[in-house]
């Protein structure tokens, strides 16, 4: 049985590949900083490392062999080089490391990539665009669904040009799982469904998969939303998947309307759950 280690298992990505790669019986082993609850089960072993930490990363990865690594959670060129210094390589298959969720193909980024490329480790570089899905915590999608609920205007540059690709989290990580099937390593792939989706589309998919009318107030400033900028500020666009296409690797396939219904389905239950906590609450304090 192949073994793998996810730096991470807690957050929206590691933990949806962590579930699936056990639902398919490999062998996960994840790493945290810290002690963090998991709501899964399976994984054989739970390793607590500051990955920053040389002679801590050293002592937690000795003895330990393992077929394939996925590097989710590297920020800085030092997170990748302390992991490969003290990775055991003889076994190892393959390192996965997913660039640009932090820098946007800026500095750091391309430190990392850079080092990586110099070793002679067998990796593989994934770019992925906007990855958006159901069981994300921090998800840019709740505040729109939320907005157009309560009937709050959603503010839209007019003119605007803003646009991005997005790829939903199921798509996502059966690209990663492909990768562990293919022969090619020391390759650099873009990850993406190739739909290029504006903002005003995003809005009004979100408005008609709800089924309720849209307040959008357009302005003349370029001043958006938050949570939209960081879904429209990053590097998520002209990602051409050719490569991934050729290399016989998973074809992302949800298209953007479909994986806004799976998201908006997530969110009704999770929202409906939130109120139903806090009415119980209310109603206990009431009887106290």
């Amino acid at each position: 049985m192949c073994s793998v280690l996810i730096m991470g298992g807690n957050d929206f990505i590691t933990s949806s590949l962590a579930k699936y790669l056990i639902k398919n019986k490999y062998d996960v082993d994840i790493m945290t900083k810290r002690i963090k609850s998991i709501d899964y089960y399976g994984i054989q072993k739970h390793l607590i490392c500051d990955r920053k930490n040389v002679d801590l990363m050293k002592n937690t990865l000795k003895d330990k062999k393992y077929d394939f690594v996925y590097d989710i959670n590297a920020k800085y060129k030092e997170d990748v080089q302390i992991l490969i210094e003290n990775l055991n390589c003889e076994e190892l298959k393959k390192y996965i490391v997913i660039s640009s969720q932090y820098n946007n193909i800026k500095e750091e980024e391309l430190k990392i990539n850079e080092y990586i490329q110099k070793t002679s480790i067998p990796y593989i570089i994934i770019r992925p665009s906007y990855i958006y899905g159901d069981k994300n915590k921090v998800c840019k999608e709740s505040s729109i669904f939320y907005k157009i609920e309560k009937e709050v205007p959603i503010v839209i540059p007019k003119n605007s040009n803003l646009k991005a690709q997005f790829i939903y989290i199921d798509d996502f990580v059966k690209v990663l799982f492909s990768l562990m099937k293919t022969n090619h390593v020391r390759e650099i792939y873009n990850v993406t469904n190739p739909q290029v989706i504006s903002l005003e589309e995003l809005v009004k998919t979100c408005g008609e998969i709800m089924e309720k009318e849209i307040n959008i107030k357009y302005t003349d400033s370029n001043t958006i939303d938050t949570d939209i900028k960081q879904v429209f500020g990053g590097n998520y666009l002209d990602l051409d998947i050719d490569e991934i296409i050729q290399h016989g690797l998973y074809i992302p396939n949800i298209l953007f309307n479909n994986g806004i219904e799976l998201l908006y389905d997530w969110y009704k239950k999770t929202y409906k759950e939130k109120i139903s906590i806090k009415d119980k609450i209310e109603k206990v304090l009431q009887i106290i």
